[in-house]
């Protein structure tokens, strides 16, 4: 195809194009059926080309590689490009041989290197099929291996393939040699007082064995080194130099240091409500000391944590050009705080089950809950608030004041007061109420990433009392006990999404300790542990194979549960408070000492968005001097759908009981049915406390009526 432009004389321009046909083309594939994209890539190829020679062998290479890739590694081809009659054909020829029903890449004479090691290069560079087409491309992959692992005279020959039955076998011949040894380390560029501080940091020795990983380790390692003393523009290199024979390597290490930066002035803006204080505390910013980025990091992250700023930046900004190597530095914090005050409130309604003497009913209790809190009270990080929570039945009202960090140290501070009031009804009529009145200290520890240590101290007073009783009695309900407690506990948490948890763990023990001296009541002991494990194929958003989910919770004595042991979130396929020793009369929660739950997911996925879950859970709680037995553990099992939602993830599920329960006297044994279960979130995305309660407790609050899983 030609163009020619000619100027006219009118100024206008013609354009005149030239087309040369040329033969009609076609593919002409014997011996083996092609799919159609196969065919379509090697007209691309065709399409692509500028020589003949180039399209016949880059279309031999696309067919072997198809039928190296459906089994059949023996396979021929040929192609040629043949004229005749005005028409240009492609004719590639295929003799596909015997089909295998499994390819194997068999190394041997490796003695250093592991099979699955070798396998994994094979795997990470892509060679499962190019292996079997190029055995080149298989050579270079190991042959570069082993001499970063240091055997520079390893030697890699590739086999023929074989056929062994229905196997198809590519030999591999390796011949190691001996591993190099690092003979000596120099130093560029880097002064006499800091080469041992760096030769301690490099922890490179001469006759080790000499690794390409060990020396970019070591490389790293000198440039994070610098990176503390303020040098941040620092760049280090690396060079290594084997001998003739190769038994030897001597590694130079050349640094450009660059200036040194050290900081001169912190300039904060954005904090219009806050103190300097809290800021400067936080930032923990030393005039004269060198410029650390991954300490300005963390500086910058315990101003997050004050809870009080929505963003955080802090900007390393040059006071002038360098002298004599050292430049100044000026520390731009730009912060933008919150809005002081935060109210949030909601709408709830409680869907009760209550038993009478004629059969259940079914009480629906409509409630409001709300906060409002400021997290920087008098401009000092202070979260302070006051939290609300009214039903028909049930009023609650607590106060907080929780404070970012206790003596510079990263420990969060919590005291809460608190008071709540409930009605304790019976066939709908009013027989006591409870009036709890609470003091709580809480420190929280968080040390490392994921570990997180928590310990304090809670009093309350519970007054149960009849409000109107009978004169003639001369016993009337009204019991005070004062109940103090230490608590402690360990959190392990390596979930890589708390929420929605596709890898990791959650690992957390509490105990909590209560004696005559903490609040003068008779003494218990408790403790409680949970743990969860989620395992996946991939840490995307949407893993490609399965992932599975695992929990185990159980409690000891004295142990009280907290939550009341929702089914939903316990033991699928049973009501709530449904699981546990009963009333042998009226059939209510007796509670008891010791609690065991095991909980049983995987997770695959369905299309996108959504993924399909399959469950079995396991537990019960047991009554005190009974000996455990497995037999007595309640199983549910079922299926259920998670949507990863704009909103967050939306849970539903389907449980089945797969073992009876007991009745009573005036309640049979319920029937096994089918029960729904809807959720937001994970079924086990938090286990912390875990417990049960002691058999023969006052009566229940809510939030932990019937004591029962």
């Amino acid at each position: 195809m030609r163009g020619q432009r000619i100027e006219n004389a009118d100024g206008t321009v013609d354009l005149t194009y030239v087309v040369t046909r040329g033969p009609s083309t076609r593919i002409a594939v014997e011996g083996v059926e092609l799919p159609g994209s196969e065919t379509d890539a090697i007209r691309t190829i065709w399409r692509r080309a500028v020589f003949d020679s180039f399209v016949t062998a880059d279309a031999e290479e696309r067919v072997r590689r198809y039928l190296v890739s459906d089994g059949y590694v023996l396979a021929t081809v040929d192609a040629a490009m043949n004229d005749g009659d005005g028409v240009k054909t492609l004719a590639i020829t295929a003799v596909p041989g015997p089909r295998a029903g499994r390819r194997t890449i068999r190394f041997t004479g490796n003695e250093r290197l592991k099979n699955d090691e070798l396998h994994g290069i094979v795997d990470r560079a892509g060679l499962g099929v190019e292996a079997w087409v190029d055995a080149g491309a298989l050579v270079r992959a190991i042959r570069e291996h082993y001499r970063a692992e240091g055997y520079f005279n390893a030697s890699v020959t590739v086999g023929a393939p074989t056929m062994e039955g229905a196997e198809a076998v590519l030999p591999v011949t390796i011949r190691e040699g001996d591993q190099a040894v690092l003979a000596d380390v120099q130093w560029r560029g880097v002064s006499d007082e800091r080469l041992e501080a760096l030769r301690a940091a490099a922890e490179l020795e001469p006759n080790q064995p000499y690794r390409l990983a060990d020396v970019d380790a070591a490389r790293d390692r000198v440039e994070r080194r610098y990176r503390t003393l303020g040098y941040n523009a620092v760049q280090v290199g690396s060079e290594a130099t084997a001998s003739d024979d190769g038994g030897e390597v001597t590694v130079a290490l050349t640094v450009e240091e660059g200036p040194q930066q050290i900081l001169r002035e912190v300039v904060t803006s954005g904090a219009t409500r806050t103190r300097e204080g809290v800021v400067s505390r936080a930032l923990r910013l030393g005039i004269g000391e060198p410029v650390n980025l991954a300490e300005w990091s963390l500086a910058r992250k315990r101003l997050f944590d004050t809870n009080v700023f929505r963003t955080v930046d802090v900007e390393a900004v040059p006071m002038g050009e360098p002298v004599n190597g050292v430049q100044d530095v000026r520390a731009r914090v730009t912060v933008e705080e919150y809005p002081p005050w935060r109210l949030r409130y909601g709408f709830q309604v409680d869907r009760e089950r209550e038993t009478l003497a004629d059969g259940d009913r079914i009480n629906y209790s409509p409630g409001v809950i709300g906060e409002i809190r400021n997290q920087n009270l008098f401009g000092r990080a202070l979260t302070g608030g006051v939290a609300t929570r009214l039903e028909r039945d049930f009023q609650r009202a607590n106060t907080f004041l929780q404070v970012p960090s206790f003596l510079g140290l990263p420990v969060r501070t919590g005291l809460f007061l608190y008071g709540s009031r409930e009605h304790l009804r019976s066939e709908g009529e009013l027989i006591a109420l409870s009036d709890v009145l609470g003091l709580s200290f809480e420190q929280r520890w968080r040390r490392w990433s994921g570990f997180e240590v928590i310990y304090g101290y809670r009093f309350e007073r519970n007054h149960t009392y009849d409000p109107e009783p009978d004169p003639l009695d001369l016993f009337p309900l009204d019991v005070v006990a004062n109940v103090g407690r230490l608590t402690s506990g360990v959190i392990l948490d390596r979930r890589d999404d708390p929420v929605n948890a596709r890898k990791g763990s959650f690992t957390s023990v509490t105990i909590e300790q209560a004696t005559r001296w903490l609040a003068r009541t008779r003494p218990t002991a408790s403790c409680s542990h949970s743990s969860t494990a989620t395992s996946g194929s991939a840490p995307s958003c949407q893993p490609h194979g399965p992932s599975w989910g695992t929990r185990m919770d159980f409690g000891r004595p004295g142990c009280r549960r907290t939550g009341s042991g929702r089914a939903a979130a316990t033991v699928r396929g049973y009501g709530q408070n449904a699981l546990g020793p009963r009333d042998p009369v009226l059939g209510e929660p007796a509670g008891g000492s010791e609690l065991l739950i095991l909980n049983q997911e995987v997770r695959f996925p369905v299309y996108r968005w959504l993924r399909a879950v399959g469950f079995m859970d396991a537990g019960n709680v047991f009554e005190s001097g009974s000996p455990f037995k497995w037999k007595d553990l309640k199983v549910g099992y079922g299926v259920g759908l998670r949507l990863d939602s704009p909103v967050g993830l939306l849970r539903v599920d389907l449980g089945l009981p797969a073992s009876d329960l007991p009745g009573t006297i005036f309640t049979p044994a319920p029937l096994r049915k089918a029960r729904w279960y809807f959720g937001i979130g994970q079924v086990f995305c938090d286990c912390r406390g875990v417990a049960v309660g002691r058999k023969g407790a006052l009566p229940a609050r809510r939030g932990d009526r019937g004591y029962g899983t």
